[in-house]
């Protein structure tokens, strides 16, 4: 599981283009709304989750995360050119 929150994190991201480029497009807005210095942990402003298997699900309830009771602001569907599809 990948948590991204700023810009500046995803420089070092290891997946494909596409889905960096969306991921880094809603860190921009993010950093532009809540601030470059938030404390995401804290409360103060949004995250990126990417998970990256199917048995990383289960390991959301150890970050408080239910997905059966969270309502997710933005899920989108990346198609990847020569690789899997990804989901965010």
């Amino acid at each position: 599981m990948i948590k991204i929150a700023h810009v500046k994190e995803t420089e070092s991201l290891r997946l494909p283009q596409e889905v960096v480029r969306v991921i880094k497009d809603i860190a921009t807005i993010f950093d532009t709304e809540y601030g470059e210095d938030r404390n995401v942990d804290g409360g103060d402003g949004g995250y990126i989750l990417v998970i990256e298997s199917k048995d990383e699900f289960d390991k959301l309830r150890d970050i408080y995360i239910d997905m059966e009771e969270v309502i997710a602001e933005y899920v989108d569907l990346i198609k990847v050119t020569d690789g899997e599809d990804y989901m965010l």
